[in-house]
């Protein structure tokens, strides 16, 4: 009689089983069981892998990647790779007034997203991406990041508050004063909000026919807006 010794390993497996990378990403993949050595190859999809050590680079695109590993018997093991998009963010710029409100959306990547203010003044939250601009001019740049890590920044520029200049005016009846915008973020458009008189686009307003008070309102295209008080007074009788 004779007898032989049957070794039986664990069936081949590979891991990480299922994965979700970046565009350009990276990561290894190990192989057990079944009998060494083992070779690493795609069979569907982007990017490459090292055949002997399982180093794999995702493709530039986004898509779906089946990795598979195979060892000195034939027996094989598959893995699923996800690969996602760069992270966005929207707007990647915008211009508000200080104080001003904007939220910020994010798209691509692996959410969920947190966003963050890099550098600059103001505050956000880091779940929505509702952002309030610093009280005084200046800068800030908001960034996303995705789950990955990937990041995306947004370039904020703050400008001052809206003024409206001269803030009071005292006119006699249908005289004529004009009235000046600034800082905020225009274009900018003129109104009489209260009281009589008229107000053209570029600001120039003329006072009614009959004593009283007016206000005049710039608003900016933000909706932002400055008031400026004017008084009519009947004409010096001589």
């Amino acid at each position: 009689t004779a007898t032989a010794n049957v070794t039986v390993n664990a069936a081949l497996s590979l891991v990480p089983a299922t994965l979700t990378l970046a565009t350009n990403g990276t990561s290894t993949f190990t192989a057990s069981g079944g009998v060494s050595p083992y070779s690493f190859t795609i069979t569907s999809g982007g990017g490459s892998i090292d055949a002997a050590s399982g180093a794999f680079t995702a493709p530039a695109a986004a898509g779906t990647v089946s990795i598979r590993a195979s060892d000195a018997l034939g027996n094989s093991a598959t893995s699923t790779v996800t690969v996602v998009a760069p992270v966005l963010i929207a707007p990647a710029a915008i211009t508000l007034a200080a104080g001003n409100s904007n939220s910020f959306s994010a798209s691509g990547g692996l959410a969920p997203y947190s966003y963050s203010v890099q550098s600059g003044g103001g505050n956000i939250n880091s779940a929505s991406g509702a952002y309030t601009a610093a009280a005084s001019a200046g800068s800030a740049v908001v960034r996303v990041t995705d789950s990955l890590g990937q990041t995306a920044d947004a370039n904020v520029t703050v400008n001052s508050a809206l003024t409206i200049s001269p803030l009071s005016a005292t006119l006699a009846y249908s005289a004529n004063q004009n009235f000046t915008d600034a800082a905020g973020v225009g274009p900018y458009t003129f109104a009489v909000k209260t009281g009589a008189g008229s107000v053209n686009s570029s600001g120039a307003y003329t006072a009614s026919s009959a004593s009283g008070s007016a206000t005049v309102e710039v608003t900016d295209s933000l909706g932002n807006t400055a008031l400026a008080a004017v008084t009519v007074v009947a004409p010096v009788s001589l």
